[in-house]
This record gives C-alpha cells, sequence and structure tokens, in this order.
C-alpha cells in the first residue's frame, strides 16, 4: 500500500519530474510492478493449479537440511521429476510461501521436500513446523529433465543441490534414464544426507554410477576428477548441474575446457529462488 501511495502521489506531481521520458519510464515500470501485486493477490489464485495438504512429518536429515513430507487432503499434485513447486506453510509464526525443489517420486503418496538453512526462515523450518499443520502447493514448475540428454550423462550434485537428482533417482522405474549416467554428490556433512539411499537405488540401477565425494576429507570436486572418472569423451557428454553457484560455475568452466559443448549444459537455478 504504501508503494501504490507513492505511485499515485507521483503521477499527481508532475514537479517531482524534470522531463516527461522521467515521468513516463517512472509510470511504466511502477505501474508494470503494482499491476503484477495486483493479479497476485486478487486474480492468480484463480488460474493457479493449487492443492491442499498437511503437514505429515518433519525429519532432520542433515546440519541445517531438513525433509518436509505433505500429504495430500485432496486432489494430489501431479508433477515430473525435477519440478519445483511453490510451497505455503502454516507454521508457528503464521503463514510463508517459498518455492521448494520437489524430492520425491510422483508415484509416493507423499509430496517431499528438502530444505536448506540458508535465510532466516529457512533457518528455523524445522522448529516452526510440526506435522498437522495446513499447506498448499502451487505448480509445479520448471523443465529441468534428464531426458534432454544425450546417451552419456554426468549428474553433479553440490549439498542441497541433490534434492531434483532424489526426485530423478526415485522415479527411475516409473521414468528410466536411458543413458549411461555418472552421478556426482559432493557433501561437506558427515554421514553424507541420502547417501545410503542412493547407493541402495544404485545398486537396482546399473546404468547410473554414484561417485559421492565427501569434500571435508576428498576435497573440492573438480571438473578434472569428473573427466577422469567418466569412461565417455567429453564431447558425448550432456552435463546437469545443480548446487551453490561457486561450484557449478567452476565445473561449467572447467568441463567446457575439457572438451564438452557449451549446448550439452543444463542446470537447476534455485539459488535464484
Amino acid at each position: 500500500m504504501f508503494v501504490a501511495s507513492g505511485f499515485v502521489h507521483g503521477l499527481l506531481d508532475a514537479t517531482t519530474f524534470g522531463s516527461l521520458v522521467l515521468r513516463w519510464s517512472y509510470v511504466g515500470i511502477a505501474g508494470t510492478g503494482l499491476g503484477f501485486y495486483l493479479y497476485r493477490e486478487l486474480l492468480a489464485r484463480r488460474f493457479m493449479a493449487l492443492h491442499d495438504y498437511q503437514v505429515e512429518r518433519v525429519v532432520r536429515v542433515g546440519d541445517g537440511l531438513v525433509e518436509i513430507s505433505l500429504r495430500p487432503l485432496g486432489r494430489r499434485l501431479e508433477f515430473a521429476p525435477g519440478q519445483f513447486a511453490m510451497v505455503f506453510l502454516e507454521a508457528r509464526d503464521g503463514w510463508h510461501r517459498h518455492p521448494f525443489t520437489i524430492a520425491s517420486s510422483p508415484g509416493e503418496d507423499l509430496v517431499r521436500f528438502t530444505v536448506k538453512a540458508l535465510g532466516d526462515w529457512t533457518g528455523t523450518i524445522g522448529d516452526l513446523v510440526e506435522p498437522g499443520m495446513p499447506a498448499v502447493i502451487g505448480g509445479p514448475h520448471g523443465r529441468f529433465t534428464h531426458r534432454k540428454g544425450t546417451r552419456n550423462q554426468v549428474w553433479v550434485a553440490g549439498g542441497v543441490g541433490v534434492t531434483p537428482f532424489l526426485s530423478w533417482l526415485r522415479s527411475l522405474d516409473e521414468h528410466p534414464v536411458l543413458a549411461e549416467v555418472d552421478f556426482f554428490y559432493s557433501s561437506a556433512e558427515e554421514p553424507v544426507p541420502y547417501a545410503d539411499e542412493i547407493n541402495a537405488i544404485a545398486a537396482r540401477h546399473p546404468e547410473v554410477r554414484v561417485h559421492i565425494v565427501r569434500s571435508a576429507v576428498d576435497g573440492r570436486l573438480s571438473a578434472a576428477t569428473v573427466l577422469d572418472r567418466v569412461s565417455a569423451r567429453p564431447q558425448d557428454l550432456s552435463v546437469f548441474l545443480c548446487g551453490p553457484e561457486p561450484l557449478v560455475a567452476a565445473m561449467a568452466d572447467g568441463l567446457r575446457a575439457g572438451g564438452v559443448p557449451p549446448a550439452r549444459f543444463h542446470r537447476e537455478y534455485f539459488d535464484w529462488r
């Protein structure tokens, strides 16, 4: 409301601006922003697919890493492995809205999200959210899928960036990967979250080879390490990345320099949300 009042004041008081160009630039930018706000508050819920859920359990799976499982109260969310959703959660301090990548398989009864303590709210989510609290899921969104890749793929996850790959791995029976995959998962935590489950899935799917890198012991995962462990030629690879920006940038630069074609890189921009 404060921004809207300022916008109206700027429209009525032309002395604020020194030129018509500045005035109409202000009108265009501020008016567009205000229009989107009104759309979100008044109209978006009529067009967005919303699904009623309830918190089933909240489990700490690592240092600052929490998995939230939601049970549907009505129509289930239909999604593809690797997508994300807008999650509305009621916590002890009120309702919160945040986009999270889906970690579960579409075939599961529950929808699972793995959340990293990266902000003021996500840092306390394990204490503020508990079973029985209501939730609403909007979406799904995103097109991060291994089906875009070639016959030889490299998946690279760093920290909580493992989330979309968890969905891919948990969905292999229903959504098989038509490729030979080398999955590199780098984590500074001990024990490495989900390591046992990932290894168990890989044991049932020989097309997926898992390389878990404990950065506190093995050092940082590098492009040279990836190229050394992958048997396929760099020019035949498709690379899928999700993780902290420094890791993703260094990996993309190193693999590109090693011969992976620039058009073969795909990433999940969870840090932009």
